[in-house]
């Protein structure tokens, strides 16, 4: 008798996706402090310690109006305003999760809390 030889399986050649890339512009990286400082040192006459100076005075401006005892709020004229925004405390509660639909889930207390709220002013808002 004869033996029946198995066939043999081919499997289809499986060629790479070549994938395109789309190079998006890439964004400026933002100013480090150092940066920010040569900058400021370059479009003012001050010198790089003058210039540092400013920068902490108005840290601990900023620091000394929105601590305890200061109004809460301190703004960079036609810039940027910041705020002392109180948030009340919220109970532990239970509510349907969106994930498991007819399944109830806990959601923690969380404690009242200050948080610093920045709100900017017209002349940022008309930057592009």
């Amino acid at each position: 008798m004869a033996e029946k030889k198995a066939a043999k399986k081919v499997e289809p050649k499986v060629e790479p996706k070549i994938e395109k890339k789309v190079e998006k512009p890439e964004k400026p990286k933002p100013l480090s402090k150092t940066e920010l400082v040569q900058n400021l040192v370059e479009t003012t006459e001050l010198t790089k310690q003058q210039v540092q100076a400013v920068l902490d005075a108005l840290t601990n401006l900023m620091k000394e109006q929105l601590g305890k005892g200061g109004p809460g709020v301190f703004q960079l004229p036609g810039l940027v305003k910041f705020e002392l925004i109180e948030k009340p405390a919220t109970e532990a509660t239970e509510r349907k999760d969106p994930f498991n639909p007819g399944q109830m889930m806990k959601i923690k207390a969380k404690p009242a809390r200050t948080i610093v709220k920045p709100r900017i002013l017209k002349g940022l808002k008309e930057v592009k």
